[in-house]
């Protein structure tokens, strides 16, 4: 059985954090590197935005995120991710999910915002 100081969790959040990016990469065996300019140029590959070659502003991303968040609620198909859930779904599939993000967290110490 894992104890929780076993596991190493963290949100996707926190990968705008250079140093907790860094301490995720040498929990990995990889060697100390100094992510601040990375992180600063903003996130790589979300969204709308595809690839690596292009860094979204993190206003940009937070834009994206409200966006999304405020239409699905209402089931607006522009910003459902590809796929076409009305709310009733939605809610159903969130409901579902909820006690086992609940267990995680408990088990894990971490709180993320899902």
């Amino acid at each position: 059985r894992f104890q929780p100081e076993d596991i190493l969790f963290y949100c996707t959040e926190d990968l705008s954090n250079p140093d907790k990016l860094n301490h995720l990469s040498m929990s990995l065996g990889l060697p100390s590197y100094n992510f601040t300019d990375v992180v600063n140029q903003g996130a790589f590959n979300v969204g709308s935005h595809q690839g690596y070659d292009t860094a979204t502003s993190w206003d940009k991303v937070k834009e994206e995120e409200e966006q999304m968040d405020g239409h699905a609620a209402t089931g607006d198909s522009e910003f459902d991710d590809g796929i076409p859930l009305s709310p009733e779904v939605r809610k159903e599939v969130l409901d579902f999910i909820r006690p086992f993000n609940e267990r995680l967290f408990r088990l894990t110490g971490v709180r993320c915002d899902w």
